[in-house]
C-alpha cells in the first residue's frame, strides 16, 4: 500500500513541477483555443465525420458527407465523438487539448530521455522551449489533426528503445503497444518511422541484438492482434470494399502514385527552412554541422565496427531526423504535417551540435530564451484578440 502512495506521490509530483515549468506555454496558447474557429479543409471536415458517425451509430468505418471515409484510423476520432457526448456540442478548447496534450508529453518525453545529455538545467530547458515553439510543432498544438498524437507514440517508442538498449530489462510489449497506437492514430507512419529509425541505427551502430530483440514476435504479435480487431470490425461494419479502401487505397496508392497531396522529391528540403521558423534553420544548420564533423572524423577510421557508440544520443536523434526525412521524402503523398514527429529530433539533434560552439555562449543562449518568451507574449496577446479580427481571417 506505502509502495504504491509513494508512487502516486511521486507522478504528482513530477506532474505539478512539469506544469509549474510549461504554466506560461499552456497560458499562451490558451486563448487562441478558447476564441479561434475551426479551418473548413480539415478541422470542420473531421467535426462532420464524427457528426455522420454519431447519426448512423457506426463506430469503425466513418463518412464524409454520405461517402465513405477510410482515410484516417478511428482513434482521433473516438476521442472527438467523446467530447461531443459529454458537451453536446463541439468545443475548440476541449478539443484542441487532444493536440495541447500530446505536445506537452512530447516535451516532457524529450526532457526525461536527455536529462543526462545536458550540463545544467538551463540548458535542458533551453532546448526544450526551442522545441516548443518551432513553427509547425507549436501551431500544431491547437490544431483539430491526429498528427501531434501520432508524434507522441512514436516519440514515446522510440524512447523505450532507447532505454531498453541502456537496461537490462526490454521494454518490449510497451513498445509494441505503443507503435500499435501510432498506427492506430493516424496510419502507417506510425509503424514506419520507427522501424527504419531503428533499422538504421543498428546499422551504423552495430546494436542488431538490441533491434532484433525489440522487433521481436513479441512486437509483431501485439501490432497483429491489434490490427486483426481494428480489421476484424471494420470488415463486420462497413464490408469488404472499406476494408479494401482502406488497407489499399488510402495507404499504397497514397505512396506509390499520390491521388492527393502528390509533390516532389525534394518538397520537404525547401519547405522545412519556414514550416520550422524562427529556430528550426538553426537546428537544420546544427544538424548539418553534425553530420560533417561525424564522418570527417569518424568515416576514415577503417577499424571501426560500427560509425556511433551504442550510447550516443545525440548521434540517434541526429539519424532519426535524417532517416526520416529520406523516407518521407521517397513518398508520393507530401503534406508539412507529415513530418512533424521529426521536428523533435531536429530541435534536439541541432541544439546539442549548437550548445558545442565556443561562439554560442550564455548569453546568446538566454537571448533566445527571452525571444522564445516574447513569442509566446505575442501569441498570447493575439489570441485574445481573436475575436475582433477573425472575421478578416476566416
Amino acid at each position: 500500500m506505502s509502495g504504491n502512495q509513494n508512487t502516486t506521490n511521486s507522478l504528482s509530483n513530477s506532474l505539478l513541477s512539469f506544469l509549474k515549468i510549461w504554466w506560461p506555454y499552456i497560458v499562451a496558447l490558451l486563448p487562441v483555443m478558447i476564441f479561434r474557429d475551426f479551418s473548413p479543409r480539415n478541422e470542420l471536415r473531421y467535426l462532420t465525420i464524427v457528426d455522420e458517425a454519431l447519426s448512423s451509430g457506426s463506430f469503425w468505418t466513418f463518412t464524409f458527407e454520405g461517402e465513405p471515409y477510410a482515410d484516417k484510423p478511428p482513434l482521433y476520432f473516438w476521442l472527438i465523438m467523446l467530447q461531443r457526448w459529454l458537451f453536446g456540442t463541439h468545443v475548440p478548447a476541449v478539443i484542441c487539448l487532444f493536440s495541447l496534450i500530446p505536445a506537452l508529453g512530447i516535451l516532457g518525453i524529450m526532457e526525461r530521455w536527455t536529462r543526462n545529455s545536458f550540463q545544467t538545467v538551463a540548458e535542458s530547458r533551453f532546448v526544450q522551449l526551442i522545441l516548443a515553439t518551432l513553427g509547425l510543432q507549436l501551431g500544431m498544438a491547437v490544431f483539430a489533426r491526429m498528427d501531434m498524437l501520432m508524434s507522441l507514440f512514436i516519440i514515446w517508442a522510440l524512447w523505450l528503445y532507447w532505454r531498453s538498449g541502456q537496461e537490462e530489462r526490454p521494454h518490449r510489449w510497451g513498445f509494441g503497444i505503443l507503435l500499435f497506437l501510432a498506427l492506430f492514430s493516424k496510419g502507417p507512419f506510425g509503424i514506419l518511422i520507427p522501424l527504419l529509425v531503428t533499422l538504421v541505427w543498428a546499422l551504423v551502430s552495430n546494436t542488431w541484438r538490441l533491434w532484433l530483440k525489440m522487433w521481436s514476435w513479441r512486437t509483431w504479435l501485439t501490432i497483429i492482434v491489434g490490427c486483426t480487431v481494428w480489421f476484424g470490425n471494420v470488415y463486420l461494419e462497413g464490408g469488404a470494399d472499406y476494408l479494401n479502401n482502406m488497407l489499399f487505397h488510402q495507404t499504397v496508392d497514397r505512396a506509390v502514385n499520390a491521388f492527393h497531396h502528390q509533390r516532389p522529391w525534394w518538397f520537404y528540403l525547401v519547405h522545412l527552412w519556414y514550416t520550422a521558423l524562427p529556430w528550426g534553420p538553426l537546428c537544420i544548420v546544427g544538424v548539418g554541422t553534425w553530420l560533417w564533423q561525424c564522418f570527417k572524423t569518424k568515416g576514415h577510421d577503417r577499424q571501426c565496427t560500427s560509425l556511433f557508440a551504442a550510447t550516443d544520443l545525440h548521434a540517434f536523434f541526429c539519424l532519426s531526423f535524417l532517416t526520416t526525412l529520406v523516407m518521407l521524402s521517397c513518398v508520393s503523398g507530401k503534406l508539412d504535417v507529415y513530418l512533424l514527429p521529426a521536428y523533435p529530433m531536429l530541435a534536439y539533434g541541432g541544439m546539442l551540435q549548437v550548445l558545442r560552439w565556443q561562439k554560442f555562449t550564455v548569453a546568446w543562449r538566454n537571448g533566445l530564451v527571452r525571444a522564445c518568451q516574447i513569442l509566446l507574449l505575442i501569441i498570447f496577446v493575439a489570441g485574445l484578440l481573436l475575436p475582433f479580427y477573425q472575421q478578416y481571417i476566416s
